[in-house]
């Protein structure tokens, strides 16, 4: 789809003008071609991680809607039994973003359909910016698709979230600075020097150089429905799309927020499924208490909520949910004492994740930390428990799978173990919802 012409653009950001979008990635060499020009397929060596039951090896022959083909099998692996596709880490592909060395911008770019673009700035005008990521083609977004643009480098802090450190406004576009001043206003675009903000009728450019986070005032789109395949990029791009096939060559996406892309099979990580006869639980709009070991009227609820309350796929800090040394893309994390309760309604028929204590209680200063003790309620009654203590450092222990047909409400417990209570910071990960066949 073509992007709109600086002559045809529809009115400033005030009038809530709408551009269409599009996003195309790709490469100057096609994957699945060798380097001499021949049409000899490369095949990728893929990892095939079921919701349940072992992985299964093999060369990618392509994905489809009727599941992930391997070479050598007569029958595709059906995406509804499919948790992700891993690609071989030896693989040729791109890697992480890089300084540039002309001082160019790097920036990590949030979309409306949390689709997440890194890279260096090509260029900016009046609609977008043009990004670059790391080994692949440009890629073209307008303002109207972005939530969120921030400053990216080498050695980015994977806890860093300077989105959630300078919060959006409501009503208002905002650009904050590495200084920590804010510019509140509408967007009116951006150029080679940086974005443009005009608040009260005074334009202000703010430097790339000195931009920390820019909101854009565009809504998150609803949460997912039906099946969803989250492409992650060895880069560190991450599109989640409701449409994803590959010819063993290259993906062709349709992200959640309408763009379409070609991402090569040489430049792809990982890409996970999620939403058809498997549902993560972490996406259901639980609730959730914690109760502190001490009770202390001086210390503000809000302020215990914020370091100590559940949070979806990332610790209170920040971080990725990492347990053992291995880190999970999905889950809760929660401090004891906490009690999660998920909204089932009656509509699934199976449980399934694991428990384990963060990584997190390992950096204490006095050594290793965390102990918990852990228990799965369905509708008020247990119906499985950690038997003993869960300690820091030890692998993520599973749950299940469990029956919930008929079930209501699920709560996830985790209590105080046999330690002072301190850093026991349990995460709740790989929990899988099971609808009816």
């Amino acid at each position: 789809m073509p992007l709109p012409s600086s002559a045809t653009r529809p009115g400033p950001r005030s009038c809530r003008w709408r551009a269409a979008a599009a996003l195309v990635v790709g490469v100057a060499l096609p994957c699945g071609t060798s380097p001499t020009g021949s049409a000899a397929p490369v095949r990728a060596a893929v990892e095939v991680v079921p919701f349940e039951g072992a992985g299964v090896r093999g060369a990618l022959v392509g994905v489809t809607a009727d599941g992930v083909n391997l070479d050598g099998r007569e029958a595709p692996i059906a995406l509804d039994g499919v948790r992700e596709v891993r690609f071989s880490t030896t693989a040729a592909g791109s890697a992480p973003p890089s300084a540039p060395t002309d001082g160019t911008p790097l920036l990590r770019a949030v979309l409306r359909g949390d689709e997440i673009v890194r890279g260096r700035l090509v260029r900016a005008d009046d609609l977008g910016v043009e990004i670059a990521p790391p080994g692949l083609e440009p890629v073209r977004l307008v303002f109207d698709v972005l939530r969120r643009l921030e400053a990216d480098g080498p050695g980015r802090d994977p806890c860093a979230e300077p989105g959630r450190e300078h919060p959006p406004r409501e009503g208002s576009d905002v650009a904050y600075t590495r200084a920590g001043d804010a510019f509140a206003g509408t967007l009116e675009g951006a150029t080679a020097e940086g974005v443009v903000i005009d608040g009260d009728g005074t334009k202000r450019t703010v430097r790339w150089a000195d931009l920390e986070v820019l909101h854009v005032d565009e809504p998150a789109l609803p949460a997912a429905t039906g099946r969803v395949a989250e492409l992650e990029t060895r880069g560190g791009s991450r599109l989640p799309s409701t449409s994803a096939v590959c010819d063993g060559s290259a993906w062709t996406l349709r992200t959640r927020s309408g763009l379409d892309v070609k991402v090569p099979v040489a430049a792809t990580d990982v890409v996970r499924f999620a939403g058809g006869r498997f549902v993560h639980a972490s996406a259901l709009p639980f609730t959730a208490e914690f109760t502190p070991y001490y009770a202390d009227d001086v210390v503000d609820a809000s302020y215990l909520k914020v370091w100590f309350g559940a949070r979806v796929d990332r610790t209170s800090k920040g971080c990725p949910l990492t347990v053992a040394g291995t880190t999970y893309r999905h889950g809760i994390a929660v401090h004891a004492k906490s009690a999660v309760r998920l909204p089932l309604g009656r509509r699934f028929v199976r449980f399934h994740g694991r428990v384990g204590i963060d990584d997190e209680a390992l950096e204490a200063k006095d050594g290793p930390r965390g102990d918990v003790t852990a228990r799965v309620l369905a509708d008020g009654r247990e119906v499985w428990s950690s038997g003993g203590s869960v300690k820091g450092g030890e692998p993520a222990r599973a749950v299940g799978p469990l029956d919930v047909t008929g079930v209501d409400t699920l709560t996830l417990e985790v209590d105080f173990g046999g330690g002072r209570h301190v850093m026991d910071r349990a995460d709740w990960v790989d929990l899988v919802l099971e609808l009816p066949r």
